[in-house]
């Protein structure tokens, strides 16, 4: 693990291996676990264990999930949601609740007799010659009763709190939470009800606000951990930031994301029936049941809502390709991000321009493997709707017919690029289309990707003859491998990117494989398409120097 973590940072001239990565990505879901670990140990004394415990216990658990690879199914849920919910039983209505009701019984015993005025506990420490006994929750023989019964008067909570702080200190009550064992010689079934215990679930209706501020909280944290947070943008540049992500899972809904907000479901029922005044298990089982009469009786709008929820699944699996078919899925159409909103004007100063150049397009396929990195379009379910060709198909599609060709580029809120149409060109096996197009992107998020198509212009529209999708980590990797290729450009006078413009351009009667070959040597690459053929694409920085500003 320590060498793929070095490997990731040692990563800053070059691309960062896929094996590092997912190399990294476990470092870094153990070393969620131990920062969070850290962060309960740090704060244990300030919020005390039942605090600390309820905001850093699931997000352990869930980081425990995660660095163990276990995914959430139908079992492993139901399987955690039962663990959760009998450990929060049995420490806080087992030890937190009755130790509050020990608390109640024992200032019982001290104002004996009972009908003593609750009035008079500010002055009973006074009043005490000789400290209060050691033990004054009584604990029957029989040991069937754990907890002795309610006090015989009703004691308000502010009567308990004004107990419970008297100086000297009341002795802390202690009693067997299960059972009473006929020998335990050295106490290890008793509890003991520390005096943070005597006030710590005293229940009220302003605890529901709390409770929903912080589920509030927890989702504004959750969204910018999925999303991104923009103050990372002023803090790290790109690469960092980028490398950031990869360690630490940010800018996705994660396995640790999903097991957290899982976990959090028990946490939530528990901790509202046992801060919340007037809210118990029987108004939350009362309410269910109440709940599903209403779905059992309202059938008709049950199967709609069903229905309309299959839709927008089904919707969702196979975005990829409605975002096709109406011919969206290459750009953003709402160019505004979180970023936008929290640092206006960051477009204009953290600008990074690069070129894309696109040289030829041929009939044939590369004969190497496809390249790492890159990836054919989603189809899912509907995908014979949208034609697609067999793997095993190595020329470009419409062998024998002739062909209107033209490329596109386009690169999330980048305005899109189309080449000049070629047309009446006929598709044969060595069919070879020179376009010489010259594209500039300004770099996008690592969310986004950049789309090469070749289509045929139809009548109206048109059809696509393939495409090649690069990631955007894949973009980033490419761009610092040509800065590796050129790093004297200064001392030259020309960077990488006006060579490759310059090869473009060239009129020359060499041969195939010299021309090839020359191109190869400023960064152009034959690519792959999805459905036959190939296109060679060259990538580079834009130096301010060229006026990219």
């Amino acid at each position: 693990m320590q060498s793929q973590a070095a490997g990731l940072l040692g990563a800053a001239g070059g691309a960062v291996p896929d094996s590092v990565r997912s190399g990294c990505n476990k470092v870094g879901s153990w070393l969620v676990l131990l920062i969070t670990l850290v962060m309960f140990g740090s704060l244990y004394a300030a919020l005390g264990f039942t605090l600390a415990a309820m905001i850093f216990g699931p997000l352990m658990l869930a980081a425990l999930l995660n660095a163990t690879g276990i995914r959430p199914k139908g079992l492993t849920i139901v399987l955690m949601w039962g663990f959760v919910f009998i450990m929060l039983v049995l420490y806080i209505r087992f030890y937190l609740v009755a130790c509050r009701r020990s608390w109640r019984v024992q200032m019982e015993h001290a104002l004996e007799p009972p009908g003593q005025a609750a009035s008079d506990i500010a002055n009973l420490a006074a009043a005490m010659t000789t400290p209060l006994p050691g033990s004054p929750v009584i604990i029957p023989e029989d040991g069937k009763q754990t907890v002795t019964s309610a006090p015989s008067f009703l004691c308000t909570d502010r009567e308990l709190r004004d107990y419970c702080s008297i100086t000297p200190s009341p002795p802390s009550p202690r009693f067997y939470p299960f059972f009473r064992p006929d020998v335990d010689p050295l106490n290890l079934m008793r509890a003991t009800c520390w005096p943070w215990t005597c006030t710590i679930t005293e229940q009220h209706k302003g605890n529901l606000v709390k409770i929903l501020m912080f589920v509030l909280a927890l989702a504004v944290t959750t969204l910018l951990y999925v999303r991104g947070c923009p103050c990372l943008n002023c803090c790290l540049d790109r690469d960092w930031q980028d490398r950031f992500k990869t360690c630490t899972g940010a800018g996705s809904c994660n396995l640790l994301c999903k097991w957290y907000w899982l976990t959090m479901v028990p946490v939530f029922v528990v901790v509202a029936v046992t801060f919340v005044k007037g809210f118990n298990y029987q108004d939350l089982l009362t309410l269910t049941i109440h709940l599903i009469n209403i779905i059992i009786k309202d059938g008709q709008r049950l199967i709609i809502a069903g229905t309309s929820v299959v839709i927008l699944l089904l919707a969702y699996i196979n975005r990829n390709t409605i975002y096709r078919m109406l011919g969206i899925e290459d750009h953003n159409v709402f160019h505004f991000g979180w970023r936008d909103l929290f640092e206006p004007g960051w477009r204009k100063h953290d600008n990074e321009p690069f070129q894309v150049c696109v040289w030829k397009v041929t009939a044939r396929s590369a004969p190497e493997a496809p390249i790492q990195g890159t990836q054919k379009p989603s189809t899912g379910f509907l995908g014979t709707a949208m034609g697609g060709h067999d793997d095993q198909e190595k020329l470009l599609p419409g062998q024998g017919r002739r062909s209107d060709i033209f490329v596109r580029l386009a690169y999330g809120d980048n305005e899109a690029v189309n080449s000049r149409v070629h047309y009446d060109t006929e598709m044969k096996p060595e069919t070879v289309v020179f376009f010489k197009e010259i594209c500039h992107f300004n770099l996008e998020e690592i969310s986004n990707s950049l789309y090469v198509t070749v289509r045929d212009q139809d009548i109206m529209g048109y059809n696509e003859k393939g495409r090649i999708v690069f990631g955007g980590q894949k973009v980033r990797d490419i761009l610092k491998k040509t800065k590796e290729m050129d790093p004297g450009w200064k001392t030259s006078g020309q960077p990488l990117a006006s060579k490759q413009v310059d090869e473009l351009m060239k009129y020359t009667t060499r041969s195939k494989d010299v021309a090839e070959q020359a191109m190869e040597q400023v960064g152009y690459k034959r690519y792959n398409l999805s459905d036959g053929g190939a296109i060679w694409i060259a990538m580079a920085p834009m130096p301010e120097e060229l006026g990219a500003e």
